[in-house]
């Protein structure tokens, strides 16, 4: 699967999850994103530190939804086809727990601007 690629998937039910976190979603199909990260944020999702993101919505992004978060170094933002950037293995794997859409939060400062929104996340698991 491609990066930019999102997957339909069903979803399960994990037993290692906080009980304040609904995942009684079935009223619809559950996604999953897979979308490049930053080293140093990634470290900070690891940490513990951060549980939110802030994205395009690109991609219809749903409470509920499963996203995995792939490590991505990159010399240059502007030119991510640089050799040198590059996958570096490491995953997180997470459960979107709420989505806010940021352009009503701030319609004056994002009005005519791309919908972006904050994704509130439970970890589920760490590779690497």
């Amino acid at each position: 699967m491609k990066n930019s690629e999102t997957k339909n998937i069903q979803i399960g039910f994990d037993p290692a999850a906080p009980e304040n976190v609904d995942y009684s979603i079935s009223s619809h199909l559950v996604r999953h994103h897979d979308l490049k990260i930053a080293p140093k944020y990634f470290n900070r999702i690891i940490s513990g530190e951060k549980t939110a993101e802030i994205r395009r919505n690109d991609r219809d992004f749903r409470s509920g939804d499963m996203m995995t978060l792939r490590e991505f170094r990159s010399i240059i933002q502007t030119y991510p086809n640089h050799p040198a950037a590059r996958y570096t293995g490491r995953t997180v794997g997470c459960c979107i727990t709420d989505v806010v859409i940021v352009n009503e939060v701030f319609p004056d400062l994002l009005r005519g601007k791309p919908e972006l929104v904050m994704l509130s996340f439970h970890v589920i698991h760490i590779n690497g």
